[in-house]
């Protein structure tokens, strides 16, 4: 039987490695909207067979009714998303953005906006992966560290290494034995 090679380790970064490849990595993108920066993010997606045509505009109408904003510390965090119906293949596209651009809060329609400086454009073939993988990005972003280095990123190269799982040392492995 073949390795599932987007197993999912303990932290849940395992997963979300074998779904960002450096071609679908933005950092510095220059939107002035939430709506330009998922524009931006599914052209990645599109240019790389992920996704067809139409995914923009469904996810933007779906960020209208169901906003994806995430009140995270220090920088906010967007988990824009669609149907699967939508995605050819899965892949996540991650933008580091130069400025903050508004978002609408998660779960909270009436809050005020949420200035997030990156996004992770969730394009995941299968429903029930899509609602995992949301589940491991949330608790994944609740570590400022992480989100710090992220926002800090020079290229993309440094987004895939900081999304990287960590294996344990040595000196952590003989804690836990």
């Amino acid at each position: 039987m073949p390795k599932n090679r987007n197993a999912r380790g303990k932290n849940g970064r395992a997963g979300l490695a074998g779904l960002v490849h450096l071609n679908l990595i933005g950092v510095g993108l220059e939107s002035l909207t939430a709506k330009q920066a998922i524009e931006s993010l599914s052209e990645l997606l599109r240019e790389s067979g992920h996704v067809g045509a139409n995914f923009s505009s469904a996810v933007w109408e779906r960020e209208k009714a169901h906003p994806t904003g995430l009140p995270t510390v220090p920088v906010g965090v967007a988990i824009p998303h669609t149907d699967a119906h939508h995605v050819t293949r899965s892949g996540i596209a991650v933008g580091i953005l130069r400025n903050g651009v508004d978002f609408l809060q998660m779960g909270h329609r009436d809050a005020p906006a949420i200035p997030v400086r990156i996004v992770f454009l969730l394009a995941i073939k299968e429903t029930e992966k899509q609602v995992r993988m949301i589940q491991e990005l949330v608790g994944l972003l609740q570590s400022p560290d992480l989100l710090r280095r992220l926002a800090g990123a020079q290229d993309a190269a440094e987004v895939r290494s900081v999304l990287k799982p960590r294996r344990p040392t040595q000196a952590s492995s003989r804690l836990h034995a």
